[in-house]
């Protein structure tokens, strides 16, 4: 028997902010001729980011991976959880840890990732990977739910032990409806993200017809790509390429945000 499920349970709130400085609603380097301004000037009306302190918001400086993590466990973690992570701060070995942990607790970093892995500047395949698995972690799904199934395909095969079951942490299996008591297999290979048509006519069928330079990277990052270009949180560029290794910048990020705040839901 297989089953499709669909995720949803956390709320879509970002409460935190690439950098906590400075709540200013206008920033001097960001005029109202940015191709940005609207989104960054909505964004931070909402206390979604902020600039420094300065006055400025940067939007060219690139963000790290701790930063662009910050953000989204901003965007699932309740207020209460945040207070506490804000206040491990101070006795931590870096800043960020306690956003790591929060991450690495729900399933997005295996234990060969270190803090040091998160120093460095996120990429658009990075930027993607994490959106997508961790949005999928924490159990949000599309807002266009008639156009998309969100979830994890598994088989359960009465008596088979080595039935299969598509889902990355083990913890979450009781919250899908799997029995505690079933046997079976956690499989690496994350592949949730497909269209409901995954006939010939399937874009999954044709992602080098989309981005040209994305062959390279794994199957499963292609997916997730394609998954988050059909949802409409990244495009690519005139010249039919993705630039998966492109270093973000902080516009580019606010505008990745924004679209997915647009993109996913909670079930009520």
């Amino acid at each position: 028997m297989k089953k499709l499920i669909s995720y949803g349970i956390a709320s879509v709130i970002l409460a935190s902010s690439v950098s906590s400085i400075s709540l200013a609603k206008d920033f001097t380097d960001v005029p109202d001729s940015h191709w940005g301004y609207s989104i960054i000037k909505e964004l931070t009306d909402n206390n979604i980011i902020s600039g420094y302190e300065d006055g400025t918001f940067k939007p060219s400086n690139t963000i790290t991976k701790a930063e662009y993590i910050k953000l989204l466990v901003g965007a699932v973690a309740s207020k209460q959880d945040m207070d506490k992570m804000t206040q491990e701060q101070a006795s931590s070995a870096e800043w960020f840890e306690p956003y790591f942990n929060f991450a690495k607790e729900k399933g997005l970093f295996d234990n060969e990732y270190s803090l040091q892995d998160l120093k460095t500047t996120v990429t658009r395949n990075e930027m993607v990977n994490f959106l997508i698995r961790f949005a999928n972690l924490v159990g949000l799904r599309p807002v266009e739910e008639e156009d998309f199934e969100f979830g994890v395909e598994y088989e359960i095969v009465e008596g088979n032990p080595t039935e299969k079951v598509k889902i990355s942490d083990a913890e979450l299996l009781g919250i899908y409806g799997i029995d505690e008591d079933d046997e079976y297999t956690i499989v690496d290979s994350f592949d949730a993200y497909e269209n409901v048509d995954d006939g010939e006519d399937s874009i999954y069928n044709h992602k080098e017809e989309i981005f040209s330079d994305i062959a390279g990277l794994s199957e499963d990052e292609q997916d997730l790509i394609i998954y988050a270009y059909e949802l409409g949180i990244v495009n690519g560029y005139d010249d039919g390429t993705f630039k998966p290794e492109r270093e973000m910048n902080r516009a580019e990020v606010a505008s990745i945000i924004y679209k997915f705040t647009n993109s996913f839901t909670k079930v009520e």
